[in-house]
C-alpha cells in the first residue's frame, strides 16, 4: 500500500477483526511465540511446548479476556463467543499462539462506536487497556506510527443501502454501517514502512518490533523474542552475495605477502557481512581456503569466494591467463563509450562493497576486453573519476600519483589500499576530473589479482604518453598474478 510518501509492506499474521454482512464480527488475538526448528521432531516439540507453557497461556488468556470485553461493548447481549483457545499456528520463522472470539454487533453500532471500542488491539497494548496505554505513552520515547495500528479493507455488499456522500467527498457514496459491509483488518505488526525517496542509492525502511512484558518477564528473553519476530525480514536472502577474489599458487601458500593479502580480503568481507547482516564463520572459511590452496598446481591461480546471506560459502579456483599488452601497458577505455547510463551515483552504498550486484561493472570490462583492452573507467554523476570495472585507478599529475577518494563512489580495493601506503609510489587521494584524466602524465590500474599495471587510456588519438622514468614499486604493488579486487 502507498500512502503519505511511503510504501507499506505488511506480512502481519495477526487478524484484528473481520466483519460479515448481518453484523457478525470475529477477532483472533495473538500472544505467545516460540522459534521454529529445522529438525521436524524438535519443531513439533517447540509447538507442543508453546501450547502447554503456563506463561504464554496466561498472557494469551489475558488478551483474550480483554478482546471479549471490548467486543461486549458493541455486541448484542449474550452473543460473545470463544470458539477456540490456545491454538498454535506455524509461520516461516515462529510458532504463534492464538485464540478466537466472535460476536454479533448491536443494531445501532456505527463505525465510530466500533473503532472506539476495539482500537488499538488489546494484544499490542496489554491489560488493563486504558492504564496500559497511559504507561506506554509515558515510557516510549516516540509515537509508534503505523506499527501496532491497523490495516485493512472495507467493501460494500451488493444491494445493501449506502450512506449519502460525505461532505466534500467529491460525490462518492459512503460504505454503509458495519453491519452491512464486508471488512478485514490486521494488526500492523511484521510491517515495513519504506520511504519513497532514495538516499545513498537505497530507500530507508522502518520496522517496529516488540514483545509483551509482564511482572516476571526476562529482559534477555524478551529482546530475543523481538529479534526472532524480525527474522521474517532479516532472514530473507537479499538477492545478492558478497565476493572476494585473491591470488593463489601452491608453491607459496604461507608467504607473508599472500597471507597479508588474504587477511585484507577477509577483513573487507567481514566488514561487509556485518553491514548487510550476512552470517560469516571466518575460521571455517580460512580452513576452506587452506584446503583449496593445497589442491592448486604450481602455476598462478585465483581463489574466488562467494558468501551468501545464510553463511554458506562457495569457493572456486581458476588459472590466470596472460594479459594482452601494448609496449608493456594494458589498454583502458571509458565506460561511457561502451555503455548507456554509465555514470555512477556516488551515494550508492553498493559501490562501497564487493557484491554480485555488479552487472554494470562486468558489462564494462567485458566490453573493453572484447576490444583488446583490460578495463573501462567510470565517472560519477558529478563528473569525478571513480574506478574501473575491475580495477582501481591511479593518475599521475604534476609528478605525483593520485587516486579518487572513496566518497566519489568506489570500492575500497585491497590493491588500492596497498598502493596508498607504498612509500615509493607516494600516492594520495584527490578528486580527479575528466580534464585531469585527459591531461594525466601517466596511469596505473590496480587490483589484487594483477597488482599495479601501467596503463594507456584509449579515447582516440592522441593517447597518453609513456612515462619518462620507469616505475620502481615494492613487491606488494607489483603484478602478482593474483586475485582481482
Amino acid at each position: 500500500m502507498r500512502a503519505s510518501g511511503r510504501w507499506v509492506l505488511s506480512l502481519s499474521p495477526e487478524l484484528f477483526f473481520t466483519l460479515q454482512p448481518g453484523g457478525h464480527i470475529a477477532a483472533r488475538p495473538m500472544k505467545g511465540t516460540a522459534p521454529r526448528q529445522a529438525d521436524p521432531i524438535q519443531d513439533a516439540q517447540a509447538a507442543a511446548w508453546l501450547g502447554a507453557d503456563p506463561k504464554n497461556r496466561a498472557e494469551n488468556l489475558m488478551i483474550l479476556d480483554l478482546l471479549r470485553n471490548d467486543l461486549g461493548r458493541i455486541a448484542k447481549p449474550g452473543s460473545v463467543r470463544v470458539p477456540r483457545r490456545f491454538s498454535v499456528e506455524p509461520y516461516a520463522q515462529v510458532w504463534q499462539m492464538t485464540s478466537s472470539v466472535s460476536a454479533e454487533l448491536a443494531p445501532a453500532t456505527g463505525w465510530r462506536e466500533l473503532w472506539a471500542a476495539l482500537f488499538p488491539c488489546g494484544s499490542v497494548v496489554g491489560a488493563p487497556k486504558h492504564r496500559s496505554m497511559q504507561i506506554i505513552g509515558e515510557l516510549e520515547p516516540q509515537a509508534r506510527g503505523l506499527y501496532t495500528g491497523a490495516m485493512g479493507w472495507v467493501a460494500p455488499v451488493a444491494n445493501s443501502p449506502s450512506l449519502p456522500p460525505p461532505p466534500g467527498g467529491g460525490g462518492r457514496e459512503g460504505i454503509g454501517p458495519p453491519s452491512q459491509v464486508q471488512a478485514v483488518f490486521s494488526v500492523a505488526i511484521r510491517t515495513l514502512e519504506i520511504d519513497d525517496r532514495l538516499r545513498r542509492g537505497t530507500r530507508a525502511a522502518r520496522l517496529g518490533l516488540g514483545s509483551g512484558v509482564v511482572a516476571d518477564s526476562d529482559p534477555v528473553g524478551e529482546w530475543a523474542e523481538c529479534l526472532l519476530k524480525a527474522r521474517f525480514a532479516t532472514a530473507l536472502d537479499p538477492g545478492f552475495g558478497l565476493i572476494e577474489t585473491f591470488a593463489a599458487r601452491r608453491d607459496a601458500p604461507g608467504g607473508s605477502q599472500n597471507a597479508e593479502q588474504i587477511n585484507a580480503h577477509l577483513q573487507r568481507l567481514a566488514k561487509s557481512a556485518r553491514y548487510f547482516g550476512f552470517r560469516l564463520d571466518l575460521r571455517a572459511l580460512r580452513d576452506a581456503i587452506a584446503a583449496a590452496h593445497a589442491k592448486l598446481p604450481a602455476t598462478p591461480h585465483r581463489i574466488r569466494i562467494e558468501l551468501r546471506h545464510d553463511g554458506s560459502c562457495h569457493l572456486s579456483t581458476a588459472p590466470l591467463a596472460d594479459l594482452p599488452r601494448h609496449e608493456g601497458r594494458v589498454q583502458v577505455l571509458l565506460a561511457e563509450t561502451l555503455l548507456d547510463h554509465a555514470a555512477l551515483d556516488p551515494d550508492d552504498l553498493f559501490l562501497r562493497h564487493k557484491t554480485t550486484h555488479r552487472a554494470r561493472y562486468d558489462a564494462a570490462w567485458k566490453a573493453a576486453e572484447a576490444q583488446g583492452a583490460f578495463d573501462a573507467l567510470f565517472f560519477n554523476t558529478r563528473g569525478e573519476l571513480c574506478e574501473g570495472g575491475r580495477s582501481s585507478v591511479f593518475v599521475k599529475l604534476d609528478g605525483r600519483w593520485f587516486t579518487p577518494p572513496l566518497r566519489c563512489g568506489l570500492l575500497p580495493g585491497v590493491a588500492r589500499a596497498a598502493l596508498l601506503t607504498n612509500a615509493t609510489l607516494g600516492a594520495a587521494e584527490r578528486i580527479i576530473t575528466r580534464a585531469d584524466l585527459l591531461a594525466a602524465e601517466d596511469l596505473l590500474l590496480a587490483n589484487a589479482l594483477r597488482g599495479a599495471l601501467p596503463a594507456q587510456l584509449e579515447v582516440g588519438p592522441p593517447s597518453l604518453p609513456r612515462p619518462q622514468h620507469p616505475l620502481h614499486l615494492t613487491p606488494l604493488a607489483r603484478e602478482t598474478n593474483g586475485s582481482p579486487d
